[in-house]
């Protein structure tokens, strides 16, 4: 017998007994109670242990879709995000992190960022992330059920980065567990957001003259 149980809240250890009952040619009732394991012995009625294993995992990746140099020397670059839950328990009140300002050096490197479209089909967006002062792309309280996975797409205009040509790139994804824990995952290039893979991902302009 297979069965699903969910809104356990915190609790991970349970314990169950079965009983059996039959009725005997002279019309007289027995029964018996389960003892845990495989052996069917009368003289057992040990309980069986229910003990889930809490396994939480989140997985990132990011991806530069493209990245388009203009002609007044600024540049678009779309990036992809991956996240996945990789547990075997549901996730919540998930963040994205990404600091454009540290990426792009805004003290001492590109003067400008600009967020032209931040866009997702399985997430609710923070349609107040700018890249530097607010950094979190996901608006609160969205989450992420075992084996489910979602996207976030993002493109930002940056302008004024004198002679420099590439960039490199990390963000970062955090969980709340059921039992209250925070899990985070920092991004990997590409698509497959694997939860032990953390390289950043470049940003290369090709200047076309």
């Amino acid at each position: 017998m297979t069965v699903n149980v969910s809104d356990c809240g915190t609790r991970t250890n349970f314990t169950n007994t079965s009983e059996v009952t039959a009725v005997t040619p002279i019309d007289e009732t027995i029964s018996d109670r389960s003892d845990d394991g495989s052996d069917p012995r009368p003289d057992g009625q040990t309980p069986t242990p229910i003990v889930i294993d809490p396994d939480p995992v989140i997985g990132l990746a990011k991806r530069n879709v493209q990245t388009v140099l203009n002609a007044d020397g600024s540049f678009d670059v779309t990036f992809e995000f991956n996240i996945e839950n990789f547990g075997n328990v549901n996730l919540a009140d998930l963040t994205l992190e990404d600091d454009l300002a540290a990426t792009f050096d805004v003290n001492n490197g590109c003067t400008d960022i600009d967020v032209v479209s931040l866009t997702s089909d399985d997430f609710v967006v923070n349609q107040n992330y700018n890249g530097t002062s607010r950094t979190n792309l996901l608006a609160a309280r969205n989450d992420l059920p075992v084996g489910d996975k979602g996207a976030v797409l993002l493109t930002v205009n940056v302008s004024d980065c004198g002679t420099r040509t590439s960039f490199n790139n990390r963000a970062e994804v955090t969980a709340t567990t059921p039992t209250d824990s925070e899990i985070s995952d920092q991004s990997d290039d590409g698509s497959d957001p694997r939860p032990d893979g953390n390289d950043p991902t470049p940003i290369v302009i090709n200047p076309d003259p």
